[in-house]
């Protein structure tokens, strides 16, 4: 289903995801392709709701991004108020995705404007706080993970730790986006090479996920599961590094068949499992000096998903907000 719909309403059979809302923002007056985008909101959705193993604020973005596109083709807005419905409409998005109002207007500012210009600050503030009113009406107002007791830091003794930590999460988000762009040329070589059509790459990877997924069902979906499993301790360090690495292959492979769906949700698992992993070796050989190994996992899910999407300060926020822990 994914391919057919990505066949017949793209011109090159690609799902669109941040990548192409930074794009429009940065060279398109903030604009995105509407009916591309329509379409790959659908294809995102089935991909997603059949276990894919991607993020859903990759289409929520780009969803959005549509919505605002409409909206100023239809005022006739210029550059910069194209530009400003934009990212308000983007922080509305991730905020009511996330329940994560700070962060969905950082977000819209240093990811996609890539600047903190006064005239869009307090539209996109604003519309943020719209975004989260809308989550909390509809869930709650309910945090996306719930940690374990207050943790504790050796504050001046643990830091070289976590500076550590630091360096190894980007190593490893480094290796996580590799790994998606070397799987999809490799995909577009078999492509290629064998003759198949478009319409059929995705369906061809999704068999292979559903093959891992047989053995390995923690790393198909979004991975919130895996990943609170992560912050509360409760894996231990041959389960992490065996799920993180196939939820890297796993993301690697959805990508690969352009099935839809973001990275920053993978990221915070795998950063998770990281920081777990790591904080279990540490506090194996420090006992006396080292804190609790969930701490090592919170802050290895923020540093691994910051280096990916290149966002320190509103990673750092929404991995606050997330846990409702400040």
């Amino acid at each position: 289903m994914v391919g057919l719909i990505l066949h017949n309403f793209t011109p090159d059979a690609r799902v669109r995801s941040v990548a192409d809302v930074i794009e429009g923002a940065a060279m398109k007056e903030g604009r995105v392709e509407t009916r591309a985008g329509v379409a790959s909101a659908f294809a995102s959705f089935i991909t997603l709701s059949s276990g894919g193993s991607t993020g859903r604020e990759g289409p929520v973005v780009h969803l959005a991004a549509v919505i605002a596109t409409k909206v100023s083709r239809y005022i006739h807005a210029d550059g910069i108020t194209g530009r400003d419905l934009l990212g308000c409409a983007v922080a509305a998005a991730v905020s009511a995705s996330f329940n994560a109002p700070i962060a969905g207007a950082l977000f819209a500012l240093e990811v996609v404007l890539r600047h903190f210009a006064v005239h869009a600050f307090a539209p996109i503030v604003i519309a943020a706080v719209a975004g989260t009113v809308i989550n909390r009406l509809e869930f709650g107002g309910v945090t996306e993970f719930t940690l374990p007791a207050p943790e504790a830091l050796q504050f001046y003794v643990e830091l070289p730790a976590f500076v550590l930590l630091g360096l190894i999460s980007g190593v490893v988000a480094i290796f996580l986006m590799r790994s998606v762009f070397w799987a999809d040329d490799l995909g577009s070589k078999v492509q290629a090479h064998v003759g198949f059509p478009r319409w059929l790459r995705p369906a061809m990877v999704g068999l292979m996920l559903g093959a891992i997924a047989i053995f390995y069902p923690h790393i198909i979906g979004v991975g919130y599961e895996t990943t609170s499993l992560a912050l509360t301790g409760q894996l231990g360090l041959h389960e992490v590094i065996v799920f993180a690495a196939l939820k890297t292959v796993a993301v690697a492979i959805t990508m690969a068949g352009r099935m839809g769906g973001g990275v920053f949700s993978p990221s915070l698992m795998i950063g998770a499992l990281t920081g777990l992993g790591f904080g279990l070796i540490a506090t194996s050989i420090f006992p006396e000096v080292s804190g609790t190994v969930t701490l090592y996992a919170l802050a290895g899910m923020g540093e691994v998903a910051a280096a990916v999407f290149g966002a320190p300060i509103s990673t750092t926020l929404i991995v606050f907000e997330l846990t409702g822990d400040w």
